[in-house]
């Protein structure tokens, strides 16, 4: 019953049905392997180390497809609670182990994301006391969405979170006062307490303690509990089936059970069309949650791209009236006028998409004067500089160009811009040099390629 439930429950869909969270079900699938091979390791001596030596193999697959696998050593103690298994030494020394490489595997994670791979996509970075209030909120909310699934949307309205108002303490001091109150009653219903501490202590790491790039626009996801609300809805199907097998309405139970799975069901399926392609994704989140600034720029981007330049340019305004810290909304309308041939108009989006940018920047993220790679920082200097070339000032488009490749030395496309540039002005030596330096960065760049044999073979 409760493994049906889990499968066919709408916030399941979002992991399913998109390809982005496939990976969901990619770790859950070897989680759980991983789990049962570690449960029976101690059933049959002969067969113990290769059970043990599964389990560890299957743990590191589920790690590779997401790190949020690391919970995993929680789930072995709790699951060993829950069958009434005494963990001995020997135990608890494998629980360690999982337990450190797990942890190596969500540092590595972070450092990989936060350092690494540059800030491309930058992160919102919580106090710890907002990160309390988002925390102790999330946890209600994806119960009651467990509970009530509507309406179920890809990108739900992000919280405004103000540690200055006392109200918002309601979702704290109401987390405090089931802990305490479970905490009192763990000997009477262990199971029940298990169950929750799975759920909390599997999500902890999606809500809000770490930085996350979704974030920016959402403190929720439904993709989030995918794994974690196995933890109530085993809880709930465990309590649903004691009830009518303890009661005269036992026969009404194969009716109940009906009638709830074809509930979800028809929910899951009803969700399930909004991730037919991408045009319906965004279109099924505006009308959810009409605010949605990453909605409306993403939907723009699709208009934009079907030759509808008024309409996309009226959805990144949206956006950016939604969230005025959108440097992507900003930069897509600075495009998009620049190709309706509103100079002025993109050289002002684009430079608001650049002033934002540099202020998310964080400070860790220069290094000898050079900005680590961020390719949207960079192609954001490379169409402003574009745009000021239209306007006749060269001068301001040279500099807007080398920032660009200051930040992204590996933007080829800067590089013959700026190469364009500095033949419109006479440098031909200038020229040269960035015109091959594109060509380094990329051979097959036919139009920087044209450029430098049109410069080498002038008399």
């Amino acid at each position: 019953m409760a493994a049906v439930i889990w499968a066919l429950h709408p916030v399941q869909v979002e992991s399913v049905a998109w390809i982005s969270e496939l990976k969901n079900v990619l770790s859950t699938f070897f989680y759980l392997l991983a789990l049962l091979l570690w449960l029976d390791s101690d059933v049959e001596p002969n067969t113990s180390s290769y059970r043990l030596s599964g389990s560890f193999l299957m743990y590191l697959l589920a790690l590779s497809a997401k790190t949020t696998a690391c919970t995993l050593p929680i789930a072995m103690v709790i699951c060993s609670w829950i069958k009434g298994k005494k963990l001995t030494f020997q135990k608890w020394l494998e629980v360690g182990f999982f337990m450190m490489v797990g942890m190596f595997a969500g540092f590595f994670c972070i450092w990989w994301e936060n350092w690494a791979h540059g800030p491309s996509e930058y992160y919102v970075h919580l106090s710890v006391l907002e990160s309390f209030l988002v925390a102790s909120k999330a946890l209600w909310f994806y119960i009651f969405k467990l509970l009530f699934p509507l309406p179920i949307i890809f990108s739900y309205p992000k919280w405004n979170i103000n540690p200055h108002v006392v109200s918002q303490y309601s979702w704290p001091i109401l987390c405090l006062g089931t802990g305490i109150f479970l905490w009192l009653n763990r000997y009477r219903w262990p199971k029940i307490v298990l169950a929750i501490l799975f759920f909390v202590l599997t999500l902890s790491p999606l809500l809000g303690f770490i930085p996350l790039y979704t974030f920016r626009y959402t403190y929720v996801a439904d993709h989030y509990q995918y794994l974690a609300c196995a933890g109530p809805i085993a809880l709930f199907a465990a309590c649903l089936t004691k009830y009518f097998n303890s009661n005269k309405v036992k026969s009404f139970f194969p009716f109940v059970c009906a009638i709830l799975i074809g509930m979800l069901g028809f929910l899951s399926w009803r969700q399930a069309h909004a991730y037919r392609n991408i045009e319906d994704l965004w279109q099924d989140t505006l009308r959810k949650n009409p605010n949605s600034s990453l909605a409306h720029n993403n939907w723009g981007i699709i208009l934009a791209k079907n030759n509808k330049p008024t309409k996309a340019i009226t959805e990144f305004e949206q956006a950016i009236k939604n969230n005025p810290d959108d440097e992507e909304a900003y930069y897509n309308l600075g495009v998009v006028l620049a190709g309706q041939n509103d100079l002025s108009g993109a050289a002002s989006a684009l430079q608001h998409a650049i002033n934002i940018y540099k202020k998310e920047l964080p400070p860790t993220y220069k290094i000898e004067g050079h900005l680590m790679v961020d390719t949207a920082f960079s192609r954001a200097y490379n169409h402003l500089g574009i745009v000021l070339a239209e306007e006749n000032t060269p001068s301001k488009a040279i500099a807007a160009f080398k920032q660009s490749i200051k930040i992204d030395p590996d933007n080829a496309e800067a590089c013959n811009n700026l190469g364009t540039a500095w033949a419109q002005q006479g440098n031909s030596l200038g020229a040269i040099v960035e015109f091959k330096e594109a060509l380094k960065i990329n051979p097959a760049y036919m139009l920087a390629r044209h450029n430098l044999n049109v410069l080498t073979n002038s008399p």
